[in-house]
């Protein structure tokens, strides 16, 4: 009896929804021996006429007979890409697989066209975002949820380890509004402008200008300006719920119900302070920018109508927006 997956085959589709057809070359495929076997590593080119695309990974143990889908989670490197040279996968089947032998086996990468908008996942958690288009930018539909919690009276630090706060120090409060992060911890360590950061593969921290780049499109568009006024786009950004409320007229807080005409979602998980309290909850949320020596971060607050511009010190924890490369 084989005591091990063998002879793992390639086959790949490269279907572009609504483009020129383009295609995945110059496969490249290897596996592991010993306890490794099951860990599978593919190198490949992709070519194709449109700036993002979605790769999906099946796998046949019936000489292709039949496909069944790879779990996301146990796939290292960027699913969603660009065109390009040397795109590296590495499969790790050992948990869903490990009681399969055979030298039939075969996987299947499809590349579809990436459609903003749909939901994305973390490859390094399983955790799920929702996605939405605004103007020319790819945005998550939510704050950033990744990392080890700890408490707040602790500095994030540079330790190997994603770290986050979550407010009053729970983990329920996470899930709804995502971590807080210090600037450095948000940048990974880096001073990089633009850099991935602690985003998922193919996802990075906004620049300052790419902050710009969205408040000045939602001025733009008159569906999304309270009263006409290019200074009140705070409503067409923020969530329906979770707010504060107030009676002034075009403030985040005033007839909810009326919020998030952009499907950017905001929600007010506030922040944390430098001394370790937290401060906030329902009625801001503040998002840190990559411009390092600005740190312009972008604020809504349930009594005003505008998005504010700050600089913080960067030891404060805020949210993190990420933005599609």
């Amino acid at each position: 009896m084989k005591s091990a997956i063998l002879s793992f085959i390639l086959i790949s589709w490269a279907h572009m929804a609504f483009a020129q057809p383009g295609s995945i070359t110059n496969i490249q495929v290897s596996q592991g021996a010993g306890d490794n076997e099951r860990v599978v590593d593919i190198l490949f080119d992709l070519s194709g006429n449109d700036l993002v695309y979605d790769l999906e990974l099946e796998v046949s143990f019936d000489d292709g007979g039949t496909y069944a889908p790879i779990d996301p989670g146990e796939v290292t490197g960027a699913l969603t890409v660009s065109p390009g040279a040397g795109i590296h996968l590495v499969w790790d089947g050992r948990v869903s697989y490990a009681g399969i032998a055979t030298d039939m086996a075969r996987i299947r990468i499809t590349a579809t066209t990436s459609q903003c908008g749909n939901p994305i996942t973390d490859i390094r958690d399983g955790q799920i975002y929702n996605t939405v288009l605004i103007g020319t930018q790819c945005w998550m539909a939510e704050n950033l949820n990744v990392g080890l919690r700890i408490d707040g009276i602790s500095d994030q630090t540079n330790n190997g380890i994603v770290e986050k706060y979550c407010y009053d120090d729970l983990e329920s409060n996470c899930d709804i509004y995502g971590g807080l992060y210090q600037w450095d911890e948000m940048m990974n360590y880096t001073t990089q402008e633009g850099t991935q950061g602690i985003c998922p593969p193919g996802w990075h921290a906004p620049t300052y200008a790419e902050w710009k780049a969205i408040t000045d499109y939602v001025k733009s568009q008159p569906e999304y300006l309270c009263n006409g006024n290019t200074s009140y786009i705070a409503k067409a950004l923020a969530a329906t719920t979770h707010w504060l409320t107030d009676t002034n007229t075009c403030a985040v807080g005033n007839n909810l119900a009326a919020n998030n005409a952009t499907g950017f979602s905001a929600l007010p998980g506030g922040g944390r302070s430098p001394d370790g309290s937290f401060n906030g909850i329902g009625e801001y949320d503040t998002w840190w920018s990559s411009t390092e020596y600005t740190n312009r971060g972008r604020k809504l607050r349930y009594f005003d109508g505008s998005v504010k511009l700050y600089n913080y010190y960067k030891t404060i924890g805020f949210s993190v927006r990420c933005l599609r490369d």
